[in-house]
């Protein structure tokens, strides 16, 4: 395992120079069972590095518009401190490739959501359909639903046409895509002042689709809280629907399939047992299944649906166990092997459930997640994959033994939400790389900080051979459906580290095969030395190779990066030096130097392995802020020098340690609030690949008001024994201040004469009296006037 480092904040914000990285990276650990050259599951650390702090609130969905990038709803109103109100997305900033909430789209949402979001569909033109908790949206009153143009607007026709929308919550969407109707489940029994009983079909526009809910009646209705969890429309336009349901005429409970018309398919009922007590406990989640024995469509994007899977926290169908995963057929018959070969299911103290469920549309792999800590006798924290057959993937859980998903510091951890997404920085000719984006309540995946977000990947090798897909067609030139291209006896992965070649049989000429050639490669008569890495094995860092002495006479020399000693070959890595990636960390590095000579073999040596990559660490500068601190002066921060160049920067402002909402620009105007304060900046620098790193500046002098200005005062009245003094304050601008005085007698104050007025006591008889007014007001310096003194006259 990586050894994490993190730069921890010493002393108060601003105190002195501080480097705090947002992120403690980690990476996969090789384990036993899983393919070196295929692990099963790796945190993506560059993901979970770019979005920082992550989420401060819940997530509950997850949707992906290629294009646009990825959707997220919850309960959150920031994402790395940019405010997200309850839905934001995330795009790859095409100037800096780092991922980043989409700040002008979550400006468009206003004041978002007043409640949670619950459900997301992306619509064949991109716009976003939001259902949830909510009742308004960016202080206007919605209907737990919503539509959302790509820029954050909402559709207004579709908000006409939806008018007061849904009685109650809606959790789940999908899209017919024959039709391109909208089905929503939920908890409500309205839409718009008609009846709709926990499911509705709405055209793409939003009108109410009246004869779906007059068939569908009271169908899937029994009263309990919850109604509809989950729904997903398959190829032939029904609609499978799970959660707190018993299907009318029915006593099968938790699941139900609806004809595109809203009648009850009874052939898919009866099959799955109409008559019986269905699941024994709640279902939450439905997804379909597909043909893992086809392969994938490319064009369409799909394989052949032949199911469903349904997550819940059920041990029970219908008399067979059940454990908390089940899978049905399309005809609705329950899958009894499944059950068997998932055995004793999904498992954890205190009511383990699955709160969602996702098919992968590569093989049909099945992910769950949800709040469990074992899946059979596999320890699996809160996710878990299963084969189409419903064998656990234990090299899937294998590989988050070191912590899974978790949340150390809550008592409770749930894994709410889980797509398959793509990212092209990463899979640039998928469907090569399996990619999946988990969300919901947790901190941690395998003890790397992921705040309610992760990302998770896998190379795909189909052949498996050890040699991912894409790197069997980019760089080798092998087939990756055939495990030994050349036939030769050997496989790809055999041959390359043997230093033969995968496409020739024969590599060296000899007339053996390379399989039952005692030298493959002939390697007889050139001298050679170990070779060893020169440099530090660390993010953005660059290795190089020490040769040695080669000969005799002029040798060609060739060169091959590995991962973890020989086990998994770098792409493209073929020359004397090596920039460390961050997708090394965690893994040792290798390299093979071949030396070729004409008219001899060519002959390969291996260098001994690195220590574990580490991360890249910015190196930061503390900022300075140039500028007078007083109000209506202009601060400037200056970030100073940052590497490797170049670095992206970003400013907050603080005031006495609190961060000013909006102060988050190079320069920054002081404003009245600021008088008597300490000011500073935090200069926070990404760079892909890297640590997030955070310096702040030394605080200012405490902030100067603004300068008050007055005419000096005057006494008025008459001078004399008893009589009244009044002072005349003349103009004070900008504002007018709080004012507070002090009368004096021969340059002495005089005790108690702290008002606007005075009167002359007998003390006073020919003693001078002036009067001095302090005027004060919040953001400006205090001001203090004395007038000119008075002669108090004898009676």
């Amino acid at each position: 395992m990586v050894s994490s480092k993190v730069h921890k904040t010493v002393g108060m914000v601003c105190a002195a120079t501080l480097t705090a990285a947002l992120l403690v990276a980690d990476s996969q650990q090789q384990l036993p069972g899983a393919s070196a050259l295929t692990p099963a599951v790796i945190e993506d650390v560059e993901f979970a590095a770019e979005l920082g702090t992550g989420f401060n609130g819940n997530v509950y969905a997850i949707a992906e518009e290629p294009q646009a990038g990825i959707y997220v709803g919850g309960d959150f109103t920031s994402v790395n401190g940019v405010p997200a109100p309850g839905l934001a997305r995330l795009r790859i900033n095409a100037a800096t490739g780092l991922w980043e909430p989409d700040a002008a789209f979550s400006a468009a949402l206003g004041s978002g959501f007043n409640q949670s979001v619950m459900a997301l569909a992306v619509e064949n033109d991109g716009d976003l359909l939001v259902g949830g908790q909510f009742t308004s949206f960016n202080e206007k009153p919605v209907g737990y639903i919503v539509k959302l143009r790509p820029d954050g607007v909402q559709e207004p026709l579709f908000t006409t046409a939806v008018g007061s929308g849904f009685s109650d919550f809606v959790n789940a969407i999908d899209i017919d895509e024959t039709t391109g109707d909208i089905l929503v489940g939920g908890d409500f029994t309205k839409f718009n002042g008609q009846v709709a009983y926990e499911l509705a079909r709405l055209s793409h526009d939003g009108e109410f689709n009246k004869d779906f809910s007059a068939k569908l009646g009271t169908g899937i209705f029994d009263g309990d809280d919850g109604g509809v969890m989950s729904l997903v429309v398959d190829q032939h336009g029904k609609i499978v629907v799970a959660g707190s349901i018993t299907s009318k005429g029915c006593a099968l409970r938790g699941i139900s399939r609806i004809k595109p018309d809203g009648s009850l398919d009874f052939a898919f009922l009866n099959n799955a047992g109409c008559a019986s007590s269905g699941f024994n406990y709640k279902t939450f989640s439905v997804a379909l299944t597909v043909d893992g024995s086809t392969a994938y469509d490319e064009d369409l994007h799909s394989k052949l649906e032949n199911g469903y899977v349904i997550g819940g926290r059920f041990t029970n169908f219908n008399g067979n166990y059940a454990g908390r995963v089940a899978r049905f057929n399309e005809d609705g018959t329950f899958d009894k092997d499944f059950n068997k070969n998932l055995g004793s299911g999904v498992s954890g103290a205190g009511g383990a459930k699955v709160e969602v469920v996702s098919v992968n549309p590569l093989n049909g792999d099945i992910v769950v997640g949800g709040s469990f800590t074992k899946v059979r006798s596999v320890a699996s924290a809160n996710i878990a994959r299963l084969n189409p057959d419903g064998t656990p993937d234990t090299s899937f859980s294998n590989s988050l033994q070191r912590g899974g998903i978790a949340d150390p510091s809550s008592g409770g951890t749930y894994v709410n939400s889980i797509i398959f997404a793509g990212d092209n920085r990463k899979t640039p000719d998928a469907p090569s790389t399996e990619a999946m984006v988990v969300g919901g309540l947790f901190t941690r995946v395998n003890g790397v900080l992921a705040n309610k977000l992760a990302r998770l990947w896998r190379e795909i090798d189909s052949d498996g051979d050890q040699l991912p897909d894409r790197q069997e067609i980019s760089e080798y030139g092998t087939d990756p459906n055939k495990a030994d291209t050349d036939e030769d006896g050997w496989d790809d992965y055999k041959e390359l580290l043997e230093g033969t070649y995968q496409l020739v049989p024969d590599t060296d000429g000899d007339g053996l095969i390379d399989s039952q050639d005692p030298d493959p490669r002939g390697n007889v008569g050139l001298t050679s030395s170990v070779p060893t890495i020169v440099g530090k094995p660390k993010v953005g860092t660059q290795l190089s190779v020490n040769i040695g002495t080669w000969g005799p006479g002029t040798v060609r020399m060739r060169y091959r990066w590995f991962l973890d000693d020989l086990h998994q070959p770098i792409e493209g890595a073929s020359n004397q030096f090596l920039t460390v990636r961050s997708e090394y960390v965690g893994h040792t590095i290798a390299v093979v130097v071949i030396g070729c000579q004409d008219g001899r073999p060519c002959r390969g040596r291996k260098a001994v392995p690195t220590e574990e990559v580490g991360i890249g660490e910015l190196t930061p500068s503390q900022p300075t802020i140039i500028g007078t601190a007083k109000v209506g002066a202009v601060l400037k921060a200056v970030a100073g020098t940052w590497s490797p160049d170049p670095v992206q920067l970003s400013y907050q402002w603080y005031r006495n340690e609190q961060p000013i909402p909006g102060a988050n620009t190079e320069g920054y105007l002081v404003v009245t609030a600021d008088a008597g304060t300490r000011l500073c900046v935090k200069v926070t620098g990404r760079r892909a690949r890297y640590l997030t790193s955070v310096t702040h500046s030394s605080s200012t002098v405490k902030v100067a008001g603004a300068a008050l200005r007055a005419d000096t005062p005057k006494i008025t009245g008459t001078a004399k024994v008893g009589k009244r003094l009044q002072v005349k304050l003349g103009h004070w601008s900008p504002v007018k201040p709080r004012f507070s005085y002090q009368w004096y007698r021969n340059g002495k104050p005089i005790k108690g004469a702290t008002k606007a007025s005075y009167r002359p006591t007998k003390r006073d008889q020919g003693k001078q009296i002036k009067v001095r007014v302090t005027g004060k007001a919040l953001g400006y310096s205090t001001l203090t006037k004395t007038s000119k003194a008075v002669k108090v006259k004898k009676r």
